[in-house]
């Protein structure tokens, strides 16, 4: 039954913040724990399905066919460079840490925010 409730959780969401797009709306969702946040959640993971999806899909090598009935569209996905690290998700996940690591969000809180990752090892 959890589905009617984020459902109104994204209904008043969206009340508030028009302009903001879905991949906006479930960051806020999968990053925010104080419930009184929601509306002003700090940073947030602005993607879309290319972003992490498709590219991900690539990754794995699922033929470019497969893709394009998961996409509605014909494409020669471009599979160099994607790593499953490179995914812009609230985590960051580091197999055999040779190279820095950037992750980009966009913070939508308070303009003097500070934020900083913490390292947990496996």
């Amino acid at each position: 039954m959890a589905c009617p409730h984020v459902s109104g959780i994204v209904a008043l969401i969206k009340s508030v913040h028009k302009d903001w797009s879905p991949s906006v709306i479930r960051s806020t969702l999968v990053t925010t724990f104080n419930p009184d946040k929601v509306l002003d959640p700090g940073p947030i993971y602005n993607v879309t399905t290319w972003d992490y999806y498709v590219q991900y899909l690539c990754s794995i090598g699922y033929a470019d066919a497969s893709i394009s009935v998961l996409t509605y569209k014909r494409n020669n996905y471009d599979r160099k460079g994607f790593l499953a690290l490179n995914l812009n998700l609230p985590s960051i996940s580091v197999p055999n840490l040779r190279n820095g690591v950037k992750v980009g969000v966009t913070n939508i809180g308070d303009v003097n925010s500070v934020y900083k990752a913490v390292i947990k090892a496996a």
